[in-house]
């Protein structure tokens, strides 16, 4: 498969249901906080409530014009901001997780504009724990028994990413990725609000 071109989109009512569809994958949903099911009735709530509101955004990622995953910011202030994502479709661009981190961190500091990036990612959520630390984020803490879930006890692990750093990173973290990779990062687009 050829290098696609990435292009990020802002969440329309269109695309409403395929991304409630994504999410209620077990695939995905199990590795969120909440696994519970998403109704459409909710869905539309939620999405009514985004209208305006300037502490979220929802970016759909789009793989040569066909939507593959979703990108998303909260709690949006200058100092700070919480990041999210998933790959929703099943056949996606290898190293399209690695597209959607440089993504992530391009568009909170380049577009948002905020000071650092906070994620938040569940014990047994393996690869995204080494992409950050392929990235160079940093683990400033970790809530022990933050998800109780089949059972079991998880933490939750928060990690952090300075603006700074990344401009000092950036290219460096770039350049250490495959030639494919880097590739594909080059062809990344955003379609603002």
């Amino acid at each position: 498969m050829s290098t696609p071109n990435s292009r990020f989109v802002p969440l329309s009512a269109e695309l409403l249901e395929v991304i409630r569809v994504w999410r209620n994958s077990p695939r995905i949903s199990d590795k969120m906080l909440s696994n519970q099911p998403i109704s459409a009735a909710q869905q539309q709530s939620w999405f009514v409530g985004l209208e305006g509101d300037t502490e979220r955004r929802y970016l759909v990622f789009c793989q040569e014009q066909t939507p593959v995953g979703m990108l998303y910011f909260t709690a949006i202030t200058p100092a700070r901001c919480s990041w999210g994502c998933y790959i929703g479709a099943e056949a996606v661009w290898p190293g399209s997780g690695l597209l959607l981190e440089v993504a992530a961190l391009d568009y909170a500091f380049d577009r948002l504009g905020v000071d650092c990036l906070h994620a938040e990612v569940l014990d047994f959520n393996l690869p995204p724990q080494r992409m950050h630390k392929v990235f160079g984020y940093r683990l400033v803490t970790t809530q022990p028994d933050a998800l109780q879930r089949n059972g079991q006890q998880h933490a939750l692990l928060h990690y952090e990413y300075a603006c700074a750093e990344w401009q000092a990173n950036r290219d460096k973290v770039i350049a250490s990725l495959p030639r494919q990779i880097r590739e594909g990062i080059a062809r990344i687009s955003f379609t603002d609000y």
